[in-house]
């Protein structure tokens, strides 16, 4: 059987960087770690619904069989697919793209 090097390397490196899930268990049975969950979770569902809300439409973009704000909320909350929300948040916060540039030098 041949192996790829390099998918040796990343099977190595994931089950160096897997996590201990018995401290994971114990870390979820501490009310204040429930508590900062619930936050980050808000935070994502808050920055979701924002980006929706500002986003008009998506052109060939399939995900289920989702539409219009529905939509938009699913990718922007899809961690996988994370960096659609990154870049929408950042085109949204560059403030060159809603003024019209001067005409004078």
């Amino acid at each position: 059987m041949v192996t790829d090097p390099l998918i040796e390397e990343l099977t190595q490196e994931a089950v160096r960087t897997e996590p201990n899930y018995e401290e994971c268990i114990k870390r979820l049975k501490n009310p204040h770690t429930v508590r900062l969950l619930h936050a980050a979770m808000g935070l994502v569902t808050e920055s979701a619904e924002f980006l929706a809300d500002c986003t008009e439409s998506f052109e060939n973009v399939e995900y289920g069989e989702l539409t219009g704000e529905a939509l938009a909320k699913a990718i922007y909350s899809d961690i996988t697919i994370g960096f659609i929300a990154d870049q929408t948040a950042k085109f949204l916060g560059d403030w060159a793209n809603f003024t019209v540039s001067s005409t004078k030098s």
